[in-house]
């Protein structure tokens, strides 16, 4: 079984597990990788669900960012050139997180393209964005799918497939159980 662990908390750089080992002993690398377990888990499970505020503010020529969490928590701080993207801004922010994408927005909920100058802004919403997770839909998008009956179809893809290929199995024949008992009797039992 593989463990994911996070080897930056280890103060020094190791050739591999043979030079960690002689370097430190049996119990010497076992706590570099369990406290390497313990940042992995700091890390990464705080910042899976946090949502962060960029508060953008133009000053003597620069771009101040301060990047907090919902608590109040400073992120991160930066000094940005006043031409600066927010692509600028992405990459501090994928470092320090460690994400692997993350999503601005406006205040009103736009999408904010990351060519977008920081300058533009006052205030951005930042969210993780993880590639291959499923991207949420517009309720316009929402609206056209079901409008095409595109998600009708994409709820019952495979039934009409098994349907036909259940007919062929059995012979092509109504696979129905035909009845024999009078109409009358049927509407008694019923």
């Amino acid at each position: 079984m593989m463990v994911p662990i996070d080897m930056q908390g280890a103060s020094v750089e190791y050739d591999g597990l043979e030079d960690m080992l002689e370097k430190l002993g049996p119990k010497g690398a076992a706590e570099v990788f369990v406290n390497g377990r313990n940042l992995f888990e700091q890390k990464y499970a705080i910042s899976a669900r946090t949502v962060l505020t960029a508060n953008i503010c133009s000053q003597s020529g620069n771009i101040q960012v301060c990047t907090t969490s919902l608590a109040g928590l400073i992120v991160t701080e930066g000094s940005f050139s006043a031409d600066a993207k927010v692509l600028e801004l992405h990459a501090t922010i994928l470092d320090r997180m460690g994400w692997p994408g993350a999503r601005f927005m406006s205040d009103d909920g736009a999408v904010v393209k990351k060519t977008d100058n920081l300058k533009q802004h006052c205030r951005l919403t930042v969210e993780p964005e993880y590639p291959d997770a499923p991207q949420p839909m517009t309720v316009k998008e929402l609206r056209d799918l079901l409008a095409e009956d595109i998600l009708v179809d994409t709820l019952f893809e495979g039934e009409e497939e098994e349907s036909i290929e259940e007919s062929e199995a059995s012979g092509g024949e109504d696979t129905e159980e035909e009845d024999d008992e009078p109409p009358a009797k049927k509407a008694k039992i019923d």
